[in-house]
């Protein structure tokens, strides 16, 4: 603790698990996009108890189906309450 590096990519790729609490402001809308996921290498689990539009509703999917992510944990999303035609109603992984 106490290191602070602003290599969020690598930060990603050393973690087992990513929890996001982050609060919705102008540098963390979208901070998390498809790039930033990519990152995450294979078979992360994402949590997010934020704020949901720091990550987009297509980055998660696309993460979820290329593997970088075996499942997300949500408890906000970027539109609220989630539209019923969304498709992480039926996602397996969420």
């Amino acid at each position: 603790f106490g290191v602070v590096t602003p290599d969020l990519s690598r930060v990603l790729s050393d973690a087992d698990m990513i929890v996001s609490v982050l609060p919705s402001t102008p540098s963390t809308r979208g901070l998390l996009d498809a790039g930033r996921l990519s990152a995450c290498g294979k078979d992360k689990l994402f949590i997010n108890v934020g704020r949901g539009d720091v990550v987009s509703e297509q980055s998660l999917l696309d993460a979820l189906a290329q593997g970088w992510l075996r499942g997300a944990v949500l408890d906000v999303f970027p539109q609220e309450p989630l539209p019923a035609t969304s498709a992480l109603w039926a996602h397996p992984s969420v």
